[in-house]
């Protein structure tokens, strides 16, 4: 650019030279205002999300702690002091679905997915909001694109696998978490996801055998439940008290939930929670619950109960049932829960409604048997576990479901009696026990 000397310019031209200069001069004042107010508003957000963070700190021993809320403040102050930068929209998000509330966290990681529709954090954290709010097929949209997009992120097929748990599709789950393990080994979360998928499906054998893999890879206290829940099907009450105490013993000062940065987050959201045991509501006490003899011993089972907060997990369940009314595991959840507290007749309306949402969880079958038996309807105990021995014939049940399902009308059990747990042998393995 070719620069005049001011004695080269005419009057009207270096009238409107100056004109422009201090025009100029304003439009650059005001934009340096802007950037500065950006950086005050910028590192403001910075500021509270640091404290945020720090909040977390103490949310490891319970979701509902005054910690997880104060985080929460925190962060809405964040995303209001810059509501361009995704990193406090994300972790918002996350912590209003650990909170239970998805739908708000929905609208904090959508704003954050404008913002950065390509980032690996976001995008994943939008797909875990998408599955706690059931909407199972936009959560595996996004999952499909991101594997598309990168096939190296292995968890991505444990969230599938999960979202496929949670349709019902158990051959689909399987098979993603199958994909899990074989790029990653040491999966827990891989096996444990196969465990579930394969109980509820009625495949017990391959429930244990996975279960068990996965507990030696780590001691997760929400896989002993699954195994503890196989022995309790397969009528090997020892095993189940024994995996129960020892899961009460592992969460006597809570659960101890799996790392965020173990399922595929970045070690800035290095807190504790697993999100895929959000629905599962059983617990040692609950199975302990189970295993007890009614009426006789109705003082104990009652106390396992308040031991293991009944009520209020019933609650909670139900409060999310009111909200998922067509949601199969929650029913299937509920339907337990009910078990362990000896309403039979209400746990067997939850187990027939799972078979009518998901056909293919056959373990409905049996719990529904396991109901009936309990509640003295042996016509229908009889009818549901030959349905389940039908699907699964070389699953063992409980001697008493056997002697209900091949008994005659004439010697089928007296109207009024309940069937009682048969004795146990100690250390007997569940193949000691009959079948059909």
């Amino acid at each position: 650019m070719r620069w005049h000397s001011s004695k080269q310019i005419s009057r009207p031209i270096a009238t409107l030279s100056l004109a422009v200069i201090v025009s100029s001069c304003t439009d650059l004042a005001a934009l340096a205002q802007t950037e500065h107010w950006d950086i005050h508003a910028h590192e403001r957000a910075e500021v509270l999300y640091s404290r945020a963070l720090n909040c977390l700190v103490h949310v490891q021993g319970g979701k509902n702690s005054a910690a997880l809320d104060q985080a929460i403040s925190l962060l809405v102050d964040a995303t209001r002091a810059d509501p361009t930068d995704v990193v406090p929209l994300t972790t918002l998000g996350l912590l209003l679905n650990m909170k239970g509330r998805p739908q708000e966290a929905l609208d904090s990681l959508s704003a954050a997915y404008k913002i950065a529709p390509s980032n690996d954090e976001v995008v994943l954290s939008l797909a875990l909001s998408h599955y706690l709010a059931r909407d199972y097929d936009r959560a595996i949209d996004l999952l499909n694109r991101m594997l598309a997009h990168n096939p190296k992120l292995a968890i991505l097929n444990g969230y599938l696998g999960y979202c496929f748990i949670h349709k019902g599709d158990y051959s689909k789950a399987h098979e993603m978490f199958q994909r899990l393990v074989s790029l990653k080994p040491s999966s827990h979360m891989g096996y444990s996801g196969m465990a579930l998928a394969a109980q509820l499906a009625g495949n017990l054998e391959e429930s244990r055998q996975t279960a068990e893999h996965s507990l030696s890879i780590e001691k997760y206290p929400p896989t002993m439940i699954i195994l503890a829940e196989i022995d309790l099907t397969e009528g090997f009450t020892t095993g189940a008290i024994g995996l129960a105490n020892e899961y009460n013993r592992r969460t006597r000062k809570g659960l101890a939930e799996t790392s965020m940065t173990e399922i595929g987050f970045t070690r800035s959201h290095d807190f504790h929670w697993d999100p895929f045991v959000e629905d599962s509501f059983d617990n040692g006490y609950l199975i302990l619950a189970r295993t007890v003899q009614l009426p006789k011993q109705a003082s104990k089972q009652q106390s396992l109960c308040r031991q293991g907060h009944l009520d209020e997990t019933l609650q909670r369940a139900q409060s999310l049932l009111a909200q998922y009314p067509n949601d199969y595991f929650l029913h299937n959840e509920i339907g337990k829960m009910q078990l362990a507290a000896g309403n039979y007749a209400d746990a067997a309306e939850h187990f027939k409604k799972v078979l009518s949402l998901a056909p293919n969880c056959h373990i409905a079958f049996f719990n529904l048997a396991y109901a009936f038996g309990l509640d003295d309807k042996t016509a229908d105990a009889a009818a549901a576990i030959k349905q389940f021995h039908s699907l699964h014939p070389k699953v063992t049940v409980p001697e008493w479901l056997v002697k209900i399902a091949t008994s005659t009308p004439e010697n089928a059990t007296t109207p009024g009696a309940r069937p009682l747990l048969p004795p146990q042998t100690p250390g007997a393995h569940p193949e000691q026990q009959s079948g059909f």
